[in-house]
């Protein structure tokens, strides 16, 4: 028989043997097999950081060690080493490792939680590399440019006093698709975008006052075949000098630059295979709704349920494809302002502000009704959804809420309602 390859390595911080062994093999019930090592105190656990891992996991407190020490050494050793704390009780300072760095915290009488952890934390370091390749593609976008300026490859432009073009260098033909002499004789700003034209012509005109550089700007420029380039645009005052009585213009094309700063903000925000909000931004909004003025607020857990199942008898591809099913559907059932977020390997999240549990019901209603339709018009596996939500008042933490949602999912997914949300668990939470 073939010798199955385990797909997980684990790094187990644990002076309990018998505790590490109930970790390992709840992940086994969730992963299949993996590898692992346990070790117990500071030297083992230095010495095992030499090692390639996908993911550690550490009790809090050991004899000679904590996870805050554990977590300082990772981060020097290997820094994209992802982390989750595995704790016999909640402390403060589990609060502390989450601040510096750890992805998550799962308590050991709750190893169900465990699985989606560590995915989380996987997930988590794979849009860090994600990211990490955007900002070097913006790197390397800024020194190719570099590149072109120093060759020479910039356009150059001669301005006269009253904005129309003079001179326009062969460099312009690359770039932007008009042949060095077609627009001499032209006003300067005719092919500047109309949303950056006011910007541009206040530049230009404090440019015409005093001689000398004045300030880059980005702008938009019409290609020749109609589209829309970036270039950044430097203007000197010259007219004063009587080799060139102009203002001269340089420019150079940033649009790569750009749309990988742009790519670079969406990965930031955005879960990179769904499209949904990501868990930063879903934390986020919720630091921010907590201390804003739009109460009610509800909160929508869903799950998705039979994940693994379609991943290990279709391949990945098939549950990528059923991941994005979900995350259309639930942004096509709640209004523009709901913020829906993947905050987890199968699980989403919703933050419905002004929204009160009977909205929340409702939504979950119809939210149920769009999986039926769903799934009866569409081939491959079904949308199979858990659901669980909870509404809170002003006052209220809404860690709580996400609490509240999450154990009502839960009870909805062990009660097997799976996509039916108008049995799923709704509370309320409210706070003095």
């Amino acid at each position: 028989m073939a010798k199955v390859t385990p797909r997980l390595r684990v790094l187990i911080l644990e002076d309990v043997s018998s505790d590490a062994e109930l970790i390992v093999a709840a992940l086994r019930h969730d992963l299949g097999p993996i590898a692992w090592e346990r070790v117990g105190t500071r030297q083992q656990f230095v010495d095992a950081l030499d090692r390639p891992w996908d993911v550690a996991l550490a009790d809090f407190t050991l004899v000679d060690f904590d996870a805050l020490g554990a977590l300082d050494l990772a981060a020097e050793r290997s820094p994209d080493l992802p982390f989750v704390i595995v704790t016999g009780f909640f402390e403060e300072a589990a609060l502390e490792c989450l601040r510096r760095g750890a992805s998550d915290y799962v308590l050991k009488d709750n190893l169900a939680r465990l699985t989606p952890a560590v995915q989380h934390a996987l997930e988590d370091r794979r849009l860090r590399k994600e990211k990490s390749e955007a900002e070097a593609a913006v790197r390397r976008s800024e020194a190719h440019f570099r590149s072109i300026i120093e060759n020479g490859m910039e356009i150059i432009t001669i301005l006269e006093p009253d904005w129309s073009i003079r001179y326009e260098s062969p460099s312009i033909e690359r770039t932007l698709g008009y042949g060095p002499d077609e627009h001499v004789g032209r006003n300067a700003f005719e092919n500047v975008h109309p949303d950056d034209l006011v910007r541009v012509r206040e530049g230009i005109g404090r440019l015409m006052l005093a001689p000398g550089p004045g300030a880059s700007l980005e702008i938009r420029v019409r290609h020749k075949d109609g589209s829309w380039r970036w270039l950044e645009v430097r203007g000197n005052n010259l007219l004063a000098d009587p080799n060139v009585r102009g203002v001269v213009v340089n420019s150079h094309d940033i649009t790569e630059r750009k749309r990988a700063e742009e790519r670079l903000v969406y990965l930031g925000l955005h879960d990179a295979l769904t499209g949904a909000y990501n868990r930063a931004y879903f934390e986020e909004e919720m630091a921010r709704a907590e201390i804003g003025r739009t109460f009610p607020i509800s909160i929508i857990l869903a799950d998705l349920d039979g994940l693994k199942k379609v991943n290990d008898s279709l391949g990945h591809a098939q549950g990528d494809v059923l991941l994005q099913r979900a995350a259309e559907l639930l942004r096509g059932t709640f209004r523009k302002e709901d913020a829906v977020a993947r905050i987890g390997g199968d699980e989403f999240a919703v933050l419905l502000p002004g929204a009160d549990a009977h909205v929340a019901a409702q939504a979950l209603e119809r939210l149920s009704a769009r999986v039926d339709d769903h799934n009866q018009v569409t081939d491959g596996p079904p949308l199979l959804l858990s659901f669980g939500s909870a509404t809170g008042e002003k006052g209220c933490h809404l860690a709580d809420l996400v609490a509240q949602a999450d154990a009502g999912m839960y009870v909805d997914k062990r009660d097997g309602r799976g996509d039916h949300p108008q049995d799923a668990s709704t509370s309320t939470g409210e706070q003095a």
